[in-house]
């Protein structure tokens, strides 16, 4: 997903993994892990931004994006995953509750 504010590219991109980063004009200017979303702070000529994504768990399934200049709402976008990166959270949450399950109650 992108922004332009003023004369700059602001990217954001996130990873199966779990890794959100914000890059301008390619340089990543933030980082952070999140699998359902966070806010990536940067600064770009002593302006304070905040970039917030969220992913919720059900539902529609898109990456909601707000960009804040200074506290301002300057950007939003809806963007939809890509479906390379989707991750089915059933199973993954059955094995985790069985592996748990097993470690704790079954010694």
């Amino acid at each position: 997903a992108e922004f332009k504010i003023d004369s700059h590219r602001i990217e954001y991109w996130n990873s199966l993994f779990g890794i959100e980063k914000i890059l301008v004009e390619g340089t990543e200017v933030s980082k952070r892990f999140s699998f359902f979303g966070t806010r990536l702070r940067f600064e770009l000529n002593s302006d304070n931004y905040i970039l917030s994504s969220s992913y919720p768990a059900l539902g529609k399934r898109k990456i909601k994006l707000k960009l804040e200049k200074n506290g301002n709402l300057v950007g939003k976008l809806d963007i939809d995953p890509n479906p390379n990166q989707r991750i089915y959270w059933w199973p993954v949450i059955i094995i985790a509750a069985y592996l748990l399950f097993n470690a704790f109650y079954l010694k």
